[in-house]
Formats: structure tokens, sequence, C-alpha cells
């Protein structure tokens, strides 16, 4: 089985243009939850495979965000969602959906 987490974009985000214009993109704000959740599934599932994309990070569009899930073909993908990311979350679930029917898609 294949896991993808994702930090999803925040293009689209009330507060991206300032932290575009303060941080870069750097990703402000590391997906720590991400990394401690692939850290115990990695202990107790290690068959898993497991892989982690921060779109933040590394200053991903929603379109090539999808491209990259599309590319490892993921059983099951698990994004993790904060209020301000909400439309680009939505964004990128309906391109994985429409690209990978049978995905599995996990929002937390």
């Amino acid at each position: 089985m294949k896991l993808l987490l994702i930090n999803p974009p925040k293009w689209n985000a009330p507060v991206a243009e300032y932290d575009r214009a303060v941080y870069g993109n750097i990703g402000a704000k590391p997906p720590l939850q991400l990394l401690f959740l692939a850290g115990y599934l990695y202990k107790e599932l290690p068959d898993v495979i497991i892989q982690i994309l921060d779109a933040q990070a590394i200053g991903l569009t929603n379109e090539e965000t999808v491209k990259k899930v599309v590319d490892f073909c993921p059983d099951v993908v698990g994004i993790s969602s904060f209020t301000e990311f909400w439309y680009d979350t939505d964004i990128l679930i309906r391109g994985i959906r429409n690209a990978l029917p049978k995905t599995h898609i996990t929002l937390g």
C-alpha cells in the first residue's frame, strides 16, 4: 500500500500574499503533524510506503501538486487542513478525485 501525506498549497489563503512577501516559499508552518503521523505509521505499518509532500514549502500550485500525486499514484491520500487553506484544499481534493477516482482521500 502507498500513502501520501500532503501539506496543501496556500496560494488562495487570506494570508498567502503576506507570507510570500515576508517568508518567500519556505512553508511558514512546517507540517509537524504529518511528520509525527508518518513516523508512527512507519513504525506500526512497516510494509506501507509513505511519502510526505509539503506543497507550501516548495511553492507548488494546486495543479502541480495534483501532478505529483498522480506520479506517486497512492492508494490513500491524507491532507492536512487548516481553516485558512480551505479553498486550496477544496481545489486540491477535486483535482485528485478527478485524476485518481479510486484513491481514498482523508482530510484532517
